[in-house]
């Protein structure tokens, strides 16, 4: 469905289920289909609501700098616009960049979070690294660029994903194709721009970080940073998996989501649900 007038545009939002709110945030340049398993494997117990960053999938392309921040105020438009007043969060790369902003920004919105692949800042090499992409994709599109296409496309994948389940990469391809070019750039340099590794002491929600073991795209020293700086925080390998564990180990992945989410519910849906019995 599309969500409209969240700051005053529209978003693409996929919910299904019932439960607290368990929002899914994707990474750069990608759609909601990255976290199709995890809507399809958590939705009996949780509202599992997908959003698209504006630019994204179906999402409105708007015009500007774009930022982490930004995209984190379209999340909490989302869950305004919604009724949701707290909510698990899980982000995927870029996601999980989103999902550590919207801690920081909206700590009482914020019941636990979910952080795959993602880091809280980028070194400098990789700063380096994202700026070039974006002056090439905002110049030549996306051929030979490491996630979307051309004979880079691997790095993104385990060798398992690879030589076994290559319709994996070939579907996520079609669909992160879809992205506007420039819109991919700004998106690229928002990435780049990014720095709350000063400030993840003051993250209170409890944090499960998941790290693919053959992701070569954000490697574990990332996951590890994270681990160190937020003091609620636990880690956990995703085995055969690269950049994308959310799609390459689904079930594994949707299984330590759920553990890790019974053992941090959220307390004010417990809450309710206890009023509404003693009704």
């Amino acid at each position: 469905m599309l969500v409209g007038e969240v700051n005053g545009i529209r978003l693409n939002v996929i919910e299904e289920g019932e439960g607290p709110p368990l929002l899914l945030l994707h990474g750069m340049g990608g759609t909601w289909r990255e976290w199709a398993p995890q809507l399809d494997g958590l939705s009996d117990q949780f509202r599992c609501i997908a959003i698209e960053h504006r630019g994204h999938g179906r999402s409105e392309r708007t015009s500007g700098r774009y930022s982490i921040g930004l995209f984190a105020e379209d999340v909490a438009g989302v869950c305004r616009a919604l009724g949701i007043t707290h909510a698990h969060i899980a982000g995927l790369s870029m996601g999980g960049m989103v999902a550590l902003d919207l801690a920081l920004r909206y700590p009482w919105l914020v019941d636990s979070l979910v952080l795959a692949e993602s880091a809280a800042r980028p070194d400098e090499s990789y700063r380096l690294g994202l700026e070039a992409m974006a002056r090439f994709v905002r110049d030549h599109g996306f051929a030979d660029t490491p996630l979307h296409g051309g004979t880079a496309a691997g790095l993104a994948w385990s060798p398992t994903t690879v030589f076994e389940r290559p319709e994996i990469i070939r579907d996520n391809q079609r669909e992160a194709l879809s992205t506007d070019p420039d819109v991919y750039a700004r998106t690229a340099l928002a990435v780049a721009e990014f720095d709350l590794h000063d400030r993840l002491g003051e993250i209170r929600a409890p944090a499960l970080v998941l790290w693919g073991d053959h992701d070569v795209l954000v490697p574990r020293a990332y996951s590890d940073a994270l681990c160190a700086g937020i003091e609620r925080s636990e880690f956990a390998v995703v085995p055969n998996a690269g950049h994308l564990c959310t799609l390459e180990q689904p079930q594994l992945v949707s299984g330590l989501i759920r553990e890790f989410l019974d053992r941090h519910p959220s307390t004010a849906f417990d809450a309710r649900r206890v009023r509404a019995a003693e009704v």
